[in-house]
């Protein structure tokens, strides 16, 4: 049997570049957003916790009630020093759940 070449559809992995962009980019962010978590938030890394984002707010969970109210105060100082990694402001509000 010879081998034909698909005339409609994608016909390489370069041709799917332009289809996954945005998943691509939401996952770079993601990626680089867990990466420099336990830097910026330093001794508090252990007592909060990424849990998700979504629309350009992080939800963290907290350890205790301390370690909420902790993160509350220091939310807007920690949004500042997370988005410097990215391009552009992509951190709008930090919520604990």
């Amino acid at each position: 049997m010879e081998h034909q070449r698909r005339t409609s559809g994608w016909v390489s992995a370069s041709s799917l570049g332009g289809h996954y962009q945005p998943l691509v980019q939401k996952l770079d962010r993601l990626m680089l957003l867990d990466s420099v978590w336990k830097k910026e938030a330093g001794v508090f890394a252990s007592f909060w916790t990424v849990d998700s984002v979504s629309g350009g707010t992080v939800y963290i969970k907290a350890a205790s009630a301390p370690a909420a109210q902790e993160l509350m105060f220091r939310a807007q100082s920690l949004m500042k020093r997370l988005n410097k990694y990215f391009d552009r402001q992509w951190i709008k509000e930090i919520k604990v759940i």
